[in-house]
């Protein structure tokens, strides 16, 4: 990484132990300026930590499942999806290699992330300027919580680059103030894994934040952002039973279907 981009990414570290009004200007002036931004302290790393374990614990290889498109309904409940390949929605296709873990906050805290999802939530909500608690516990205005946590296998797991233009349009059709995704960081580059993870792009070139950002790190960025997830361990062998990898937390708002 350029001595630039790793100084860009450290100035980029807003710290904090709560939510306050001097912070939200602070993360709308990084935004504004280089279009993301990691906030540190609002989420407790041994939390994160005790939740892996928890996903270790629970955790059955046979409970993949490949979403039928006729019943969009079954993520919004605990359900562990497959992705592989090519999938997409309204003609974008989007290649990608992981699997999911849907969690809502109105089904069983399966792997205590529930806590965690609703700092999450908060966050999201006060940058779109909704109440703390808008579509958290149930669905709202069209709009729902999906509350899950992404795992990028060892042996290749990926996702090709692009910006969130889906998500993007379901915030712009429920007339939110621009777009935002919060991730919750659940792995550090080698430590967890050693080649590829997640990265943004800039300036045409690919940035690995999980080279300078930590476990329990808020990663912020809007719709302009290029963002992926290179290869994970491409040379490893591929063990579908194994949760090694990448891990990563969001709470998007998606449309009820």
């Amino acid at each position: 990484m350029r001595r630039e981009y790793q100084t860009l990414l450290t100035d980029n570290i807003l710290s904090a132990s709560k939510l306050t009004d001097p912070l939200f200007r602070d993360i709308q002036e990084s935004l504004q300026k280089n279009t993301f931004v990691c906030l540190r302290g609002l989420v407790d790393p041994k939390d994160v930590a005790q939740v892996k374990e928890a996903l270790k614990n629970q955790f059955r290889p046979e409970a993949d499942q490949k979403l039928d498109p006729g019943r969009p309904d079954l993520i919004r409940q605990n359900y562990q999806r497959l992705f592989v390949g090519g999938t997409g929605s309204r003609n974008v296709i989007r290649p990608r290699f992981l699997r999911t873990f849907y969690n809502p906050l109105w089904d069983r805290d399966i792997y205590g992330c529930h806590g965690i999802f609703k700092i999450m939530i908060d966050l999201r909500n006060r940058l779109y300027g909704l109440a703390p608690g808008f579509a958290a516990e149930k669905p709202e205005q069209g709009l729902w919580t999906a509350a899950r946590i992404h795992h990028y296998p060892r042996g290749g797991g990926f996702m090709a680059p692009h910006s969130d233009d889906i998500l993007s349009d379901v915030s712009a059709k429920a007339g939110l103030s621009g777009y935002y995704q919060v991730i919750l960081l659940m792995s550090k580059k080698g430590l967890d894994y050693e080649e590829g993870g997640g990265y943004l792009e800039i300036e045409g070139q690919r940035i690995f934040f999980e080279e300078t950002y930590e476990p329990g790190d808020l990663v912020i960025y809007d719709g302009r952002t290029v963002h992926g997830v290179e290869e994970v361990d491409p040379q490893e062998p591929l063990d579908l039973r194994s949760l090694a990898g990448r891990l990563a937390a969001f709470v998007s708002l998606y449309r009820l279907q």
